[in-house]
C-alpha cells in the first residue's frame, strides 16, 4: 500500500512538472529543499521585445565543474548573475560558472536583458 502511494505521489508529481513546463514555469525542488519557482519577468507586452530564455533550465552540478547556460529573446544585451560561483556575473549570449562545493542545495542563476519597459528576467537552476 506504502509503495502504491509513493508511486502515485511520483506519477502525480511528473505530470505536474510537465504541465508547467508547457506553461512555461518550471517547479524544482531538491531533498529536503523548498520549491523553486523558474520563470520569467517578462517585459510590457506593448515593447515588441521577444520573451527572455534561460536554457536549460535546470543542470546537475558538481564541485569544480563548469556549468553554462545560453540566454535568448530579450533584447539581446544580456548580464547574468550567479551568487557563489566563479564567476559570479558576466555579460553575453553564453555564461559559464563553477561551484566550489556541492553540498546538497539548488543555486539560482539569473540573466537580464532591457531597461525600462523592456527589462525582463529569467532565471535557471543548478542543483547539487
Amino acid at each position: 500500500m506504502q509503495q502504491d502511494l509513493k508511486e502515485l505521489y511520483t506519477k502525480i508529481g511528473l505530470v505536474v512538472l510537465v504541465i508547467a513546463i508547457i506553461q512555461g514555469v518550471v517547479l524544482f525542488s531538491g531533498v529536503g529543499q523548498p520549491a523553486v519557482n523558474i520563470g520569467n519577468t517578462q517585459a510590457n507586452p506593448d515593447s515588441g521585445t521577444p520573451p527572455l530564455r534561460c536554457q536549460p533550465p535546470v543542470v546537475l552540478g558538481r564541485a569544480g565543474e563548469v556549468v553554462a547556460f545560453a540566454a535568448s529573446g530579450g533584447t539581446g544585451a544580456y548580464q547574468w548573475s550567479a551568487p557563489g560561483g566563479t564567476p559570479e556575473t558576466g555579460s553575453g549570449t553564453v555564461f559559464a560558472t563553477q561551484y566550489a562545493s556541492d553540498v546538497p542545495r539548488t543555486q539560482k542563476i539569473t540573466v537580464s536583458s532591457g531597461t525600462g519597459q523592456t527589462y525582463q528576467q529569467s532565471s535557471c537552476i543548478v542543483t547539487f
